[in-house]
């Protein structure tokens, strides 16, 4: 059940790379491969860390969690009042 978790989180890095790059562009436009590439490296390389770091205590372990979570949310919520401004 750990590594549902996990991923989960990993796929929130992931997004949270790609909204952060998205509200970082000033100009609208689909974002570059590269972008996408280093977004996946992000989540991968997060499932790789809490799966060999942050299981090991638990208060990383819910840090480890939940954050990823939290930023996406923020990113998320400026994106959308970004979108709405504009």
């Amino acid at each position: 059940m750990d590594y549902v978790f996990f991923a989960f989180s990993s796929l929130c890095v992931s997004f949270s790379f790609l909204l952060a790059f998205k509200l970082a562009d000033r100009r609208d436009r689909p974002l570059h491969v590269l972008f996408l590439i280093l977004s996946a490296a992000a989540g991968f390389g997060y499932y790789y860390l809490e799966k060999t770091f942050f299981a090991k205590d638990i208060l990383l372990y819910y840090l480890g969690n939940s954050l990823p979570q939290i930023i996406l949310l923020v990113l998320l919520g400026l994106f959308i009042w970004k979108s709405k401004a504009s």
